[in-house]
């Protein structure tokens, strides 16, 4: 699994799990809601800050995400 592929879904399930919608998730991380749906299908990675806020607001796991750079 690509390391785009892997991210947009965990993005998508975190944000599943944490019933927010697109709209919400890309309001608070200051990102469109078109950005954050190419996001979550794989098309693109976000940038740093975006990547980060994504990791707050979703309280991702970190070690989680590393092991896709192996």
């Amino acid at each position: 699994m690509s390391i785009k592929t892997s991210f947009a879904k965990k993005v998508y399930c975190k944000r599943k799990e944490k019933n927010i919608t697109q709209e919400e998730l890309a309001e608070i991380v200051s990102i469109s809601s078109r950005w954050l749906q190419e996001i979550e299908r794989g098309n693109n990675l976000p940038s740093a800050v975006v990547t980060l806020k994504l990791i707050i607001v979703l309280e991702l796991d970190v070690s989680e995400l590393m092991e896709d750079l192996d």
